[in-house]
């Protein structure tokens, strides 16, 4: 099959004149390649020249004493492969794989080699001189290995960059985890305090009000440390308008889970038993007060749950079903920390969690998961009635 058009294309035959590519080309085979399929094994003797005619292929390290391939390059169209062998037999240092349906085509290196020997023809350069088909040949396998070592260097400069980003990740995720560890247990230790001295803590606000502020300012602290953009927190506008409308479905949701929840009280428990499923009552001033100061804080805990907690969780868990995980584990944080006021109690604040939580990593904005928020909060106070 004639290939001297494709030769003409390919780095390593350039300069070469028509005869001399005839020549080549009677010594050219054609072969394919399946996906997954090895072109070139590493450690193995294998005399031949590759040209890729179609398809991709990737060069790749096998670690030791294993099967697990690591990516080094790509190669398409035109790509030369092995081209080593024609300074010389050696043992392969590097093995390539078929990533699609490849043709390619082959030319033995001895072969050529002897073509070198045998059939070499001189040809005129730009500058006039003599030079035989060897010396053009080598010229372009050492052009093509000049390339292949900048655009190493070019690849080792990116996976060193990839590398300490990858550090400054495992960095902030580190500071993220001994802050939170440090502060879970600090918190818990402080409200069992609290319980067991109602005389001289007459409030848990004391303990809890405090212990936010200091908790928001390290918080703060490490947002600065750790340089990455608001963003990630959901500190953002963007997609806020998308995320709004999709909260007043997850809030719908929430609302019938409200309703769902206050009619099991009504029916299992004696202290419910009297009212209505819907109790639109007048508060006491103390109950209006923790209401009001609950919505304040609303978009502080959205911001700490949903921001802080699932949004490094998102960004840093390498893992499959990332998100999932993200959402469960920012999610029970949370809800551990309701445990002193009732087991119920803990395990609403995760089920309303977990709603919120996939509103968040839809979006990646606190907006939506806020108002929903807020409105499920205003319809379980104020509506329902469900006692605080």
């Amino acid at each position: 099959m004639d290939h001297l058009a494709f030769l003409k294309e390919s780095e390593l035959f350039q300069g070469l004149t028509d005869d001399q590519l005839k020549k080549i080309d009677e010594l050219a085979v054609e072969v394919a390649f399946m996906p997954g399929e090895l072109i070139i094994r590493e450690n193995e003797h294998n005399d031949n020249v590759y040209l890729v005619r179609e398809g991709e292929v990737a060069v790749v390290k096998f670690e030791a004493n294993s099967d697990k391939p690591h990516h080094v390059a790509t190669l398409k169209k035109n790509a030369v492969i092995g081209e080593y062998e024609i300074l010389g037999q050696q043992a392969r240092t590097i093995s390539v794989m078929a990533v699609t349906h490849c043709q390619l085509l082959s030319i033995s290196a001895k072969k050529l080699y002897d073509l070198f020997e045998h059939g070499a023809q001189n040809i005129s350069s730009k500058l006039g001189a003599k030079s035989s088909l060897h010396s053009i040949i080598l010229d372009n396998v050492a052009r093509t290995v000049g390339q292949r070592i900048r655009n190493s260097n070019d690849s080792i400069v990116e996976k060193l960059k990839l590398e300490l980003a990858h550090d400054k990740e495992r960095n902030a995720m580190a500071r993220l985890i001994i802050t939170l560890i440090a502060f879970l247990c600090f918190y818990m230790w402080l409200i069992q305090i609290a319980i067991h001295l109602p005389d001289k803590i007459p409030s848990l606000n004391y303990v809890v009000i405090p212990f936010i502020f200091i908790f928001m300012v390290s918080i703060g602290f490490i947002i600065k440390k750790n340089g990455y953009h608001l963003s990630l927190y959901g500190l953002t506008t963007r997609d806020s308008l998308a995320s709004i409308k999709d909260s007043f479905y997850f809030t719908a949701a929430l609302a019938l889970i409200c309703v769902f929840y206050k009619a099991m009280l009504i029916h299992y428990s004696p202290d419910f038993s009297d009212r209505d499923l819907f109790d639109i009552r007048e508060f006491y001033p103390n109950d209006m007060m923790f209401i009001l100061l609950y919505l304040l804080f609303i978009p502080i805990q959205e911001f700490i749950v949903r921001g802080v907690l699932q949004g490094s969780f998102q960004e840093f868990i390498q893992t499959r079903h990332k998100i999932f995980w993200s959402i469960m584990l920012s999610n029970l944080l949370f809800s551990i920390t309701h445990l002193h006021v009732s087991l119920m109690t803990a395990f609403v604040v995760f089920v309303s969690g977990v709603f919120w939580g996939g509103l968040y990593a839809r979006h990646k904005t606190l907006v939506g998961v806020t108002v929903s928020h807020l409105l499920v909060a205003i319809w379980a106070f104020c509506i329902v009635g469900i006692s605080l």
